[in-house]
């Protein structure tokens, strides 16, 4: 049967010398048909009776059909799990491929808001994390603090040391910062060529005063050399500091703007010092200066 493909019927199967007894039962007649999906045939499909049958062409015809639905059913239950198993490979190589994607946008943000030299946050971080920080207290009335810090003489130090010994020294200021700046909530930021920023979150000037001694301190353990400097052997920094409780109507550039003006004060008095200057949102006539001298 599955050499020839054909349906047979054979009424007297003991006289038949392709038939083989199996079990204890015997078979006298029966009547089978190929189990056939596409051109492959998978089996055989057969009635089988233990006394004598005359069964026709018509029994044939009629078993032939019944066993070509039987083939379609099948046909259709083996496609439908190779179905679930593509599905099921599909969604794990879509799942895969969701992982992986999102680890490379991860990476790409990552990238995209960290300085490549110094490996803090660039100035895009600082701006939206600022901004960001700005609305959320202002709703609590809850103070924000700013650091501005700008390495003395280092156009001196590039001229003297070179350009990489530069980067070198822009890398550990970098370290020497995020050393000092131990709140996971505070952010350390590359402002510009040689000026780093550090936003404070919910702290008021006696705690941003904390931090700008901390940065100090760190950089004079480096002792990086500064031949060059006027102020000191080694590489110090003039920090601008500022805190206020923000407000909607007062844009986050505000604070910016009065930290970078206590900078520009530390560095027009001398350098390697922090000016700090606390005010209020509302309005700009409650300044305050403080000078910490180096």
């Amino acid at each position: 049967m599955l050499a020839s493909g054909k349906a047979e019927i054979v009424n007297d199967v003991l006289s038949d010398s392709r038939y083989i007894q199996e079990g204890e039962n015997e078979i006298s007649s029966l009547i089978c048909t190929p189990l056939t999906i596409g051109n492959e045939t998978i089996g055989v499909i057969k009635i089988s009776n233990t006394y004598p049958v005359n069964y026709t062409a018509e029994d044939l015809k009629m078993f032939a059909a019944l066993t070509t639905q039987a083939a379609a059913a099948i046909k259709n239950a083996l496609l439908y799990e190779q179905l679930k198993d593509y599905s099921h490979t599909l969604e794990m190589k879509v799942a895969e491929r969701t992982v992986e994607l999102e680890k490379a946008m991860q990476e790409l943000h990552r990238h995209a808001t960290l300085d490549g030299l110094t490996q803090v946050a660039n100035r895009r971080k600082f701006d939206s994390y600022l901004s960001q920080q700005w609305e959320k207290l202002a709703k609590d009335s809850l103070p924000i603090s700013l650091i501005l810090c700008d390495v003395d003489y280092f156009k001196r130090y590039n001229d003297t040391y070179g350009h990489q010994a530069g980067d070198d020294c822009l890398r550990k200021i970098a370290q020497a910062i995020s050393s000092a700046v131990k709140n996971p909530a505070y952010l350390v930021a590359r402002y510009g060529g040689e000026e780093f920023a550090v936003i404070m979150p919910n702290t008021s000037v006696k705690g941003a005063i904390h931090i700008a001694e901390a940065i100090k301190i760190e950089l004079e353990w480096l002792e990086i050399p500064h031949a060059q400097s006027k102020v000191s052997k080694s590489v110090t920094v003039s920090m601008g500091v500022s805190s206020t409780i923000p407000t909607h109507s007062v844009s986050p550039s505000a604070l910016i703007a009065i930290t970078d003006a206590a900078l520009y004060e530390a560095k027009k008095q001398g350098r390697d010092r922090i000016i700090v200057k606390v005010w209020h949102s509302e309005y700009y006539q409650g300044d305050r200066w403080t000078a910490i001298g180096g």
